[in-house]
């Protein structure tokens, strides 16, 4: 099984004034608004199983500021864990696939085709660590999404998941869509952490 990543610790500050209405790009926050933090970790996550990193309950409305994941499969060096697609709810009880975010890991952050660019660090996305490994260690990942200049909205709840490889429609041969299909390459039992920062407020 994959190690997770060397336990560390990480600080955040945040800022602000109270009654004053905050500002995500071109979108203003109610003053009911609250910033909260969803950490989740998988541990063991099986191929093709899902992590989920948030879970709003419906009846709230809020939008997604942030997200970070960290990644450790035990994937051979062939980075097939990646082939796995981001998908959002909303209602929370939506049906599968709901909203796709990306059709790979990469794509999520704004890479592409297993991040063969390398690392990267922008304004809104950046990979900070990437290690593809082999039989006796497992690849390593670690990137960010800012969503300040492009905010995921919901109206009644959201919930949002990663999957662990992928697979293609037998009927179709689309990626994203199936439950179950052809299995894209070989994907590895993986360790993935997550943690989203999510404005809410009350809804209807």
């Amino acid at each position: 099984m994959p190690p997770a990543f060397p336990r560390q610790r990480a600080f955040a500050m945040v800022r602000g004034v109270e009654n004053i209405n905050w500002v995500v790009g071109s979108f203003t926050l109610p003053l009911t608004a609250r910033l909260t933090a969803s950490v989740r970790t998988s541990t063991n996550l099986k191929v093709l199983d899902f992590h989920e990193l948030v879970n709003i309950p419906a009846k709230q409305q809020g939008l997604v500021l942030g997200t970070m994941i960290d990644i450790a499969s035990a994937d051979g060096g062939s980075l097939n864990s990646l082939e796995g697609c981001w998908h959002a709810f909303m209602p929370p009880t939506a049906s599968y696939p709901g909203l796709l975010l990306g059709t790979g890991a990469e794509d999520y952050p704004e890479s592409a085709y297993y991040f063969n660019a390398g690392l990267y660090r922008g304004p809104t996305s950046g990979l900070t660590v990437f290690a593809p490994g082999n039989s006796t260690r497992p690849s390593l990942m670690s990137f960010y999404k800012l969503h300040h200049r492009d905010p995921i909205a919901f109206d009644n709840g959201f919930r949002f998941t990663w999957r662990n490889g992928d697979v293609t429609d037998r009927a179709t041969g689309e990626k994203c869509i199936a439950i179950d299909g052809d299995l894209i390459g070989r994907p590895g039992v993986s360790n993935v952490s997550t943690l989203v920062y999510v404005y809410t407020w009350p809804g209807w």
